[in-house]
């Protein structure tokens, strides 16, 4: 719980501090080094080591940072996140601080699972239900999933709309467990 805290204190900060939303050019690349970190949990390990010297350790958050064209502000971000032995929490760090601009710009990701490909014109059905049902505007991206047993899921971080066979299932089994029969 700690770390959730400490981790919306740093998106919220970063975010207070530096004020302007993000560009499209500045999420791509932030989710780029989210997944980076993700991806690689030895690297941020590797940083948290007490033998490691500061300089050391910013050297590496920098090439990191250039690689991913991330500007002055992340650096500063990281930085700071090494001198409190705190750098692995930067990838929840990084997704807040998309979360975050994406509220300041009223803005939400949806994903839209189906059980099958959904034609142009389902697909903007659906984004018309999502934004005459969230205050923000959607941003939908569609997948397909069989699992979902010929239905239809709508996630967003806060939100969730499903209608499937699957969920039927699936609250069919817990009303069955919970009466013992299961």
């Amino acid at each position: 719980m700690k770390n959730v805290s400490l981790v919306r204190k740093y998106a919220l900060a970063f975010t207070n501090y530096f004020g302007q939303p993000l560009s499209d050019q500045q999420r791509k690349n932030v989710q780029e080094c989210s997944v980076f970190f993700v991806a690689h949990e030895e690297f941020s390990r590797a940083l948290e080591l007490p033998g490691r010297g500061k300089q050391e350790k910013e050297i590496a958050l920098n090439a990191l940072c250039d690689k991913f064209n991330l500007d002055e502000k992340f650096k500063d971000l990281c930085a700071s996140l090494v001198m409190k032995s705190r750098i692995s929490l930067l990838p929840s760090i990084l997704q807040k601080i998309l979360v975050t601009d994406y509220d300041v710009k009223g803005m939400e990701e949806f994903v839209i699972t189906s059980s099958h490909e959904i034609d142009s014109s389902a697909q903007e059905k659906i984004k018309n239900f999502i934004a005459s049902n969230a205050p923000t505007t959607p941003l939908c991206s569609f997948r397909v999933d069989p699992a979902i047993l010929s239905g239809i899921r709508i996630q967003s971080q806060t939100r969730l709309w499903e209608r499937s066979i699957e969920k039927e299932l699936r609250t069919i089994y817990v009303n069955l467990t919970n009466q013992g029969m299961i």
